[in-house]
């Protein structure tokens, strides 16, 4: 597993309704610039600090994401994300399935770009359809939670 193009710690802070000023107070931070490099991965973010964005962006999958994301050769033996249970838990489950959807996109076009399907193709095609399986999960997850979510 690679690490992603994307690091989601802004897209966590931004769903949860938070400047980086308010973020900064609330992760016990020095200031917007030393959160700006830690959203944009000039900084790398410790667990210590993770654990403190994901009660102040009530997204406890971001705790599963780091983990991933920071361990990737033992991410294979992680299970899967765990039960969306906070409307920043769904926000970060739909970033990734969309942005999951957009590398397929172009890996896709990539494969099919001259026309011809060979049995390599079919293979690859085959195998890229199991990926499309596993988005559509996290969007069924999704839709589930959206199903059940009461009031706020």
């Amino acid at each position: 597993m690679s690490k992603p193009s994307k690091l989601y710690y802004k897209t966590c802070r931004e769903k949860a309704g938070l400047t980086q000023e308010e973020a900064v107070e609330l992760l016990g931070i020095a200031d917007a610039t030393t959160l700006s490099k830690y959203e944009n991965g000039h900084i790398p973010v410790g667990q210590d600090l993770v654990k403190r964005m994901v009660g102040a962006y009530n997204t406890p999958s971001l705790a599963w994401w780091f983990v991933v994301y920071s361990n990737p050769d033992l991410a294979t033996y992680l299970p899967d994300p765990p039960v969306i249970k906070t409307d920043g838990d769904m926000m970060l489950r739909l970033e990734l399935a969309s942005d999951d959807l957009a590398v397929m996109r172009c890996v896709l076009k990539t494969i099919l770009r001259d026309g011809v399907v060979n049995c390599e193709k079919v293979e690859r095609l085959r195998i890229k359809a199991g990926t499309f399986r596993a988005t559509a999960s996290k969007l069924m997850e999704i839709a589930g939670y959206l199903d059940e979510r009461g009031p706020s």
